[in-house]
């Protein structure tokens, strides 16, 4: 009976570098990657649910208006027109409710 040559270390393949990350390190990245992507992917759809939660209701408003009133909030120009009314329903009514939802929500 023949004894068997023992496997050979990564160190010692030929056909793999030694700083070669191992299966474990890639998936491990791969996981982080993955992870990354559906987080960024919950906080977009967080945003765009916000900015649509605060259109509804009894004044309407536009996607636009909504972006409107918070860049002229901000001091900044552009967006679509709005009234002093609409400005006021958003500011003082719906962005602090939906704000403490959001807050809620992330505390659950």
């Amino acid at each position: 009976m023949t004894a068997e040559a023992p496997l050979p270390t990564l160190a010692e393949r030929p056909d793999v570098r030694a700083d070669a990350p191992t299966s474990f390190e890639a998936a491990a990245v791969r996981q982080a990657r993955r992870v990354r992507v559906v987080l960024v992917g919950f906080g977009v759809l967080l945003m765009f649910g916000a900015l649509l939660s605060v259109g509804v209701g009894a004044v309407g408003l536009a996607p636009g208006q909504v972006l409107g009133i918070l860049l002229a909030r901000l001091g900044l120009a552009g967006g679509a027109a709005f009234t002093d009314q609409e400005a006021s329903v958003l500011l003082a009514i719906r962005l602090p409710r939906v704000l403490l939802s959001v807050v809620v929500g992330a505390g659950l």
